[in-house]
């Protein structure tokens, strides 16, 4: 199951500048991050929870979960992982892209609401971007004969948080479809 999840043509030219800009300017900030969580800066901003744009991000959640998240999203490990992830996602998709369809089961999970942009992106550039987005996840699904996207409505990045039910109704899904190629 891949929830929202990123595409290695986001840094080519498949997608306008703009996005690609947006992309390589995540992985300097995560590093950045990473190197702030080294030296202990993030414990101290996350521990009296100022952390610029965090706040406004995580407000539409419950109270129990900013809590969560402010204590979480700031470990050395998260941030290690997600510095991992944007370096090396072309990576691991190159070594993907080749290889024929599966017929494991596999749901692509995808956020219908998209408002985050490059500054200084246009309105007709932000709608080309969200149907280039809308395409990627559609290639994901190809991965698989037996692949199905899903369109998570409401939903921006944190599917998981926002709209946690498709995320559980897709793992049954997929549990039960592994279950019955098994007997």
């Amino acid at each position: 199951m891949l929830v929202d999840s990123m595409h290695e043509d986001e840094m080519t030219d498949r997608f306008p500048a703009e996005h690609v800009k947006g992309q390589i300017m995540a992985v300097k900030f995560y590093f950045v991050l990473k190197v702030l969580s080294k030296i202990g800066v993030l414990k101290i901003l996350s521990g009296f929870k100022k952390f610029p744009g965090f706040s406004a991000t995580i407000s539409p959640f419950s109270k129990q979960t900013q809590k969560l998240l402010w204590r979480t999203s700031f470990q050395k490990k998260t941030i290690a992982a997600m510095h991992s992830e944007f370096s090396n996602v072309q990576d691991g998709y190159r070594k993907v892209r080749g290889m024929p369809a599966t017929e494991i089961p596999l749901i692509v999970i995808k956020s219908v609401v998209v408002n985050e942009f490059y500054p200084g992106t246009s309105e007709d550039t932000k709608r080309i971007i969200r149907e280039k987005l809308r395409e990627a996840a559609n290639d994901l699904k190809n991965w698989s004969v037996n692949g199905r996207l899903v369109e998570a409505s409401g939903s921006g990045h944190n599917i998981h948080i926002e709209n946690p039910q498709i995320v559980v109704d897709s793992i049954l899904e997929i549990l039960r479809k592994a279950l019955l190629t098994k007997v």
